[in-house]
């Protein structure tokens, strides 16, 4: 079944740079998620999870780009959060990447984000965690596992909010079972990438799935706009400061080539922000990515 692009008229977009409050803000994305086919989005996911033929790896999956005569690798993988470590054949796996893609005499090398950095005790890595600190946040596994069940959830609210209540009874069982299925099959396929490689394909695609849908609703656990621009802070404005980081680094080496390792969350912001340094920050807070 094919998924809709989510792709907001340009119209949607000015409404979205213009906002001026959270109210605001919140109104323009309550109408994307109502207007957005959940259903193949759920199917989608679904089907991600019956491929067998993701469930092997020869490297590191990744976005490909190149800029300046330099060829960007961007590895977007799972890292150690509050409470789960990356098992040790995980971190032997991406050692021994790394080391692969350490080749002075090609001029290729290998850069990671800070906290990669220290989970996997690589010297190469950024200083973004200390520039922005609010990795206290856990924005890692817990946030995509956290992002797919609310927007699920909300997404089956929002489409039932008009029925009448017996239709509602009828639909509850269905969209809670739904949910359910989702959430298992998100949580399990981060888990397992966190346990062995060989999921790391799977794990990137469902976290990519998600940036290409509507947003999740930022006011939970903390008061909304503040919320929102404490992700958009921490999580986009951190890759953008990547992208400079990978840049100098690339400049600095005189490389050809240049693999960077980051969290999966970061690694299509990175993409982006590479290919165009000035897009909207606001944009990628709603997942709205150039077309």
């Amino acid at each position: 079944m094919g998924v809709p692009i989510y792709q907001p008229s340009a119209e949607v977009k000015n409404r979205i740079l213009n906002s001026k409050s959270y109210r605001e803000f919140r109104s323009i994305i309550a109408e994307l998620d109502k207007e957005y086919d959940w259903d193949s989005k759920v199917q989608e996911i679904i089907e991600l999870d019956e491929r067998p033929d993701m469930n092997y790896i020869e490297d590191l999956p990744g976005s490909e780009l190149e800029k300046d005569g330099v060829k960007y690798n961007i590895h977007g993988i799972v890292h150690d959060e509050k409470g789960i470590k990356v098992s040790r054949k995980v971190k032997e796996y991406i050692r021994e990447r790394c080391t692969e893609y350490h080749k002075p005499q090609e001029a290729e090398h290998y850069l990671c984000e800070e906290y990669i950095g220290k989970t996997f005790m690589f010297g190469n890595r950024m200083d973004d965690h200390r520039r922005f600190l609010f990795n206290w946040m856990g924005l890692g596994f817990y946030n995509i596992y956290n992002q797919y069940k609310r927007r699920l959830r909300n997404a089956f609210l929002v489409r039932d909010a008009e029925l009448s209540r017996s239709v509602k009874d009828e639909l509850q069982h269905e969209r809670i079972k739904q949910e359910r299925h989702i959430v298992q099959i998100v949580g399990k396929n981060l888990l397992r990438a966190m346990e062995d490689p060989v999921y790391l394909p799977k794990a990137r695609a469902l976290a990519q799935s998600l940036v290409r849908a509507p947003p999740i609703e930022f006011d939970i656990d903390f008061d909304g706009w503040k919320y929102s621009k404490l992700l958009e802070y921490n999580a986009i404005k951190r890759s953008k400061y990547m992208v400079d980081c990978m840049e100098k680094f690339a400049k600095q080496k005189n490389l050809k080539y240049l693999h960077t390792i980051v969290g999966l969350g970061h690694e299509p912001h990175i993409k982006v922000f590479l290919e165009n340094p000035k897009y909207p920050a606001k944009l990628l807070l709603t997942n709205i990515h150039p077309e």
